[in-house]
């Protein structure tokens, strides 16, 4: 899987596929499986849960799961930069002053 997010399916900046490549890595195996089924293999959610060998709904539930995963990671990130950007703009106002 380490192609993860290298797919023909898929345009994504460099900066957007290293942002999903450092969120990945959070989730759980099972997680990363679904997500690259459905996303990067490009399968219906039938042919996922046929491969994973669980129920439709179960399929379902367990993607939906790990996309909001996915969502808050990357938020959290996010977040986390424009805050250390804002300490860095404050400190460089702070030091300049």
């Amino acid at each position: 899987m380490q192609n993860f997010v290298n797919n023909k399916h898929v345009n994504f900046s460099k900066e957007k596929i290293e942002k999903i490549q450092r969120a990945v890595v959070y989730l759980t195996e099972k997680q990363r499986q679904l997500i690259y089924l459905r996303f990067w293999e490009n399968m219906s959610i039938n042919q996922v849960a046929s491969r994973a060998g669980l129920s439709l709904a179960a399929t379902d539930y367990a993607i939906d799961c790990a996309v909001s995963h996915l969502k808050r990671i990357l938020i959290e990130d996010e977040v986390t930069r424009y805050q250390e950007e804002l300490k860095d703009h404050a400190f460089s106002k702070s030091k300049a002053a």
